[in-house]
């Protein structure tokens, strides 16, 4: 049992929520990646905005997201 903040969790609830942790942020950087080169192989109206779009990829973690449903997801 692990003492967590005054709560007693059981070790293999806490290696679990480890692992779920884990995958989220594996996922989430798969994600981010692919969102990446998606903005680099697409053909924006200027390159300004496609650079804008690859370096907000990169800089701000849940702008992949916006990307997602702007461009990616209303195709």
């Amino acid at each position: 049992m692990i003492d967590l903040l005054g709560f007693v969790l059981p070790e293999w609830l806490v290696l679990f929520g480890g692992l779920v942790w884990l995958a989220a942020t594996i996922l989430g950087t798969l994600f981010n990646i692919a969102m990446f080169f998606d903005a680099w192989k697409r053909r924006f109206e200027s390159k300004a905005k496609k650079y804008l779009w690859m370096f907000v990829n990169i800089v701000i973690p849940f702008a992949s997201l916006l990307y997602y449903y702007l461009y990616k997801y209303n195709k």
